[in-house]
Formats: C-alpha cells, sequence, structure tokens
C-alpha cells in the first residue's frame, strides 16, 4: 500500500503554524511512517488496519513546501504546500452561501487574485454511499482565491480570510464544513444530543414513524434532484433563490415546490437527521489543526428556540474534546427577518437571545452582529463583507492579540433624569453615531406594558451615550427594547462600523 494522507490533506493545502500539526493516513499495518516538512520529522506505527497518526513539531509560516510521506522505499508527496493561519467554517446556508451569489461578486471577482488564501470543501455527502453515487470531484481539493476559484468560496469565509491575509501577512486557509438548512443537532455526537438536546432525537423518531413507506421515500430524495449536491450552481431553483426573489416570487417558488415533493421527509438518509454530518462530514476533518471555527447557524433550530443556548454548549464542547483543545468559537447572531414568507423568524428574537447566553456561559465564544445586514422576506442576506469583516475584527482582537475594537455597542448603565434616559455604551471608544436622524429599532413600553408612541419621544447620541428625550415629563418609562422583534432595523453604531445588537432594559424610578 501507498503511504498517504488522505483527505483532507492534498496539494496546496495551508497548515497550523506555530503549533504542533496532526497528520494521519493509511500504510502498510504494522510500519513505520515518517513525515518531514521544513527540516521537521514526525514518525508514526501504523495499526493492524493501516491507520496511523503523528503530531508535527510547530512549523513557521511559509509558502511553497512539500510534506513527504516515507513508509520504507514508497514515497508520497503533496507540493505547493503553505504554512499560515486555518479556520473551518461551519453551519448552515448562510455559511455555505457563495461568493458567486454575493452582491459585490462582480467587482471584487475583477480584482482578487491572491494565493496565499485557500480554501477546502468537504464533500456534502449525508450518507456514506453517496460518496460513491455521485461524482463530487467539484469538492475536496484546496483552491486558491483566483477569479477562476472565486465563485466557490463562502463569501463570509472569503471576506473573512482576505481581512485576516491582510493584517497577518501570512498564508489563511479555511475549511468549509457547512450546509444549508442544518440544525445543531446534525453536527453533534449522539452521546451529546442526548445530553443537551433530547428532543430532537424524539422528533425524528417520531417523523420516522410518520413515513408510511421509507423505501419509497427514499427513492424519492435520491430521485429529487435537489438533493443532488455534488453538482454546484446546476439547481435553478436554489440559484434563483441565493441570487435574490421579490416577495411573490419567493412565495411562489415555496408553492411550487411543496406541490412537486421537493421536500421529502426527514429519513435516515437526510442531511437533517440528528449526528448525521458529525458523522459524516466533521469526522472526515478532525483533528486537522485549526486556530478555531467561526460559525453562521441557528435558521433552522427554529422549532426549539428555547434551548439552542444548550445546543451549541454542547456543540462547542463537543468539537472541543475531538480537537482536544479550546478552540476559539466566532459566532455570527442571526440576521433581521420577516414572519413572511417564513413564520419560523417568529422565534428569532428568542434565538438570538440564547446566542448571547452562550458567549456568557461559555469562555472564547465570541458573537458579531448582523443587525444591520438582514431582509424583511429574504432569509440570505445578499451582502456577507460585513459578516465576514466582523468575525475578522473579533479573530484579530481576541485570538491574535492586535489592537482593534471588535465587539458590538452594549449598554452597561441606564438612568433617567429630568425627562431624560441615557444609555451608557460599553465598546464605544471614539464614541457613537447614528446613520440618519432617527435612532431606528427603538421602543418604549409603559408599567402596563403599552408600547409609547414614538411622537412623544425622541433619541440621539451624545459621546458613548444614546439619550432618549421624553417630550412629556410626566411619561413614565418601564421598558427600553432594542431590535427585539423578528425583522428590525437598526443605525446605531460605534467607530468600526458596528451595529448595536439587540437588547432591552428596564426602568426603575
Amino acid at each position: 500500500m501507498k503511504p498517504t494522507a488522505g483527505f483532507p490533506f492534498g496539494n496546496g493545502m495551508v497548515l497550523q503554524r506555530n503549533r504542533p500539526v496532526t497528520i494521519w493516513g493509511s500504510a502498510d499495518p504494522g510500519t513505520e511512517v515518517i513525515i518531514s516538512i521544513q527540516g521537521k520529522t514526525a514518525t508514526a506505527l501504523s495499526n493492524a488496519e493501516g491507520q496511523w497518526t503523528a503530531e508535527l513539531p510547530p512549523l513557521d509560516a511559509s509558502v511553497a513546501e512539500t510534506l513527504v510521506i516515507m513508509n520504507g522505499e514508497v514515497r508520497t508527496a503533496y507540493t505547493d504546500v503553505m504554512v499560515g493561519e486555518v479556520w473551518l467554517a461551519g453551519g448552515q446556508s448562510n455559511m455555505e452561501f457563495f461568493m458567486r451569489y454575493d452582491a459585490e461578486f462582480d467587482s471584487v471577482v475583477k480584482l482578487t487574485d491572491d494565493p496565499l488564501i485557500r480554501f477546502l470543501d468537504v464533500p456534502k455527502a449525508s450518507v456514506p454511499e453517496q460518496l460513491e453515487m455521485r461524482d463530487y470531484s467539484q469538492f475536496g481539493f484546496w483552491r486558491t482565491a483566483s477569479p477562476d476559484n472565486l465563485q466557490y468560496f463562502s463569501a463570509v469565509a472569503f471576506y473573512f480570510a482576505a481581512i485576516l491575509r491582510e493584517h497577518l501577512q501570512v498564508p489563511v486557509g479555511v475549511i468549509g464544513c457547512n450546509w444549508g438548512g442544518t440544525r445543531s443537532c446534525c453536527w453533534m455526537s449522539r452521546e451529546t444530543l442526548e445530553h443537551c438536546g433530547k428532543i430532537w432525537i424524539e422528533d425524528y423518531e417520531n417523523g420516522l414513524k410518520a413515513i408510511p413507506d421509507l423505501e419509497a421515500e427514499e427513492k424519492a430524495y435520491y430521485a429529487n434532484e435537489e438533493s443532488d449536491t455534488s453538482r454546484l450552481f446546476e439547481h435553478p431553483n436554489l440559484a434563483r433563490v441565493m441570487y435574490g426573489l421579490s416577495f411573490e416570487e419567493l412565495t411562489g417558488l415555496i408553492q411550487q415546490m411543496a406541490a412537486s415533493g421537493a421536500f421529502t421527509g426527514l429519513g435516515p438518509w437526510s442531511e437533517f437527521r440528528p449526528n448525521a454530518l458529525y458523522e459524516l462530514m466533521l469526522s472526515r476533518i478532525t483533528p486537522y489543526t485549526i486556530s478555531g471555527v467561526i460559525w453562521y447557524q441557528g435558521e433552522s433550530d427554529a422549532p426549539h428556540a428555547d434551548i439552542y443556548a444548550d445546543m451549541m454548549c454542547g456543540l462547542i464542547e463537543n468539537w472541543r474534546k475531538d480537537w482536544k483543545e479550546t478552540l476559539p468559537f466566532l459566532m455570527v447572531q442571526l440576521a433581521p427577518l420577516g414572519e413572511a414568507p417564513d413564520p419560523s423568524a417568529a422565534a428569532f428574537p428568542l434565538l438570538r437571545e440564547q446566542q448571547e447566553k452562550v458567549t456568557h456561559r461559555m469562555e472564547k465564544v465570541y458573537l458579531a452582529s448582523a443587525s444591520d445586514v438582514g431582509h424583511l422576506y429574504d432569509i440570505h442576506p445578499k451582502y456577507k463583507r460585513p459578516v465576514g469583516k466582523r468575525l475578522a475584527l473579533i479573530a484579530l482582537a481576541e485570538v491574535y492579540g492586535k489592537d482593534v475594537l471588535c465587539d458590538a455597542p452594549e449598554p452597561e448603565s441606564v438612568s433617567q433624569r429630568d425627562g431624560e434616559i441615557s444609555l451608557k455604551f460599553r465598546n464605544a471608544e471614539g464614541g457613537l453615531f447614528l446613520r440618519g436622524e432617527k435612532a431606528e429599532g427603538l421602543r418604549l413600553f409603559d408599567a402596563e406594558g403599552k408600547e409609547i408612541d414614538s411622537q412623544h419621544w425622541d433619541a440621539g447620541v451624545h459621546g458613548s451615550q444614546l439619550v432618549i428625550r421624553l417630550k412629556d415629563a410626566g411619561t413614565a418609562v418601564c421598558k427600553v427594547s432594542f431590535a427585539k422583534t423578528p425583522y428590525y432595523q437598526v443605525n446605531l453604531y460605534n467607530m468600526q462600523e458596528i451595529p448595536a445588537k439587540p437588547f432591552e432594559l428596564e426602568i426603575r424610578s
């Protein structure tokens, strides 16, 4: 057997700098394997099944390296290898969202040709048989950020990587491990899910009982072209949704797809079943040495939004255990979305609260604001640059120790005096500003929970404070609410142009 470190290793890969690098693969059983790069070596002994794992010493940032694997006289070499920073991009469709569909693609692609930014997509297969049934040749290899390849990059991940590359001046690689529409339960082990979200298992098992003919449903799944994820950009319905439709067009398309049977049952073959993608996708790249994870997901967890914090804490603990280190997790808070045509958006305010909870319950978990990029009826915002940039700012500050403002403005205190309510914000170095004349997304409530009409007050910024002026000094305000609806518009920013996240504050007299 020729010794190899198979997927995700290959020509053009990026390895993590400045820490031990795990390499694994196969060779003849019971034989020694020697791995070398940059004049550094590691050895391993293959087990009875021919599997081996080795750990290279920390590597320096570099380009144009060759990774050599020796097994006796048999040699395997991977060329054009780079050493720099490696991140994993996980989640559902807003992370998967390709640069091809990004609103800025036409202008960005003309200016992008950077061989030091690289991307690897894990093939989207929910059962092992799919890897043999379909042609996944468009996946599973390292691409460079060139005009020919840029359309295949996750848009959020590309903008994130480009900023890291600019500031760190080293190669940056991103491994895309994501799938549109998937819930958090798809991305964790059965053991973890039993502990933090057993209701998802119960839902799945009850759903199985509701499928009258599993064999027929499975055939329908494989016959449905929408389920063939091996053919990038070849599904006309998906492309239409991603590029963007009018409300009427989107509603009509959803009804048309439902009538045609495009949405098949949640069977043992489905990518949406619990644990599926943890077992078949994430396992293929664990424990490739990385700096951390960027994560954009949560929309599909709406049916059980109340346990999303538990789910994410479980998922993060699960992944950290697999990687044997406390990986930084950089999450994106869900963007604004209206309830039509997607009624699941009603759960978004709770999901956003749950995302905040994760950052308070776990170390090295951070949340990027997407408050200004949402859409009234489209769950896929088309401008991904702001999201990628904010994730990159968090990475630069919290992971790489750079002195940059990276967090969204958050209220730290509130006071009321002489008909004015003053909210003082943290993460507001240099002050706050409004894009426009009037603060958007702000609501006031009285002691009975009744909203106070905005004609009775106005709001502006003063330094790091948001000041609400009551036109009638007798108006009693008991609660200030900001962006606590499924869809909202905000225009309150700090000097890094990061918008404030949703919040609610009680006013005590």
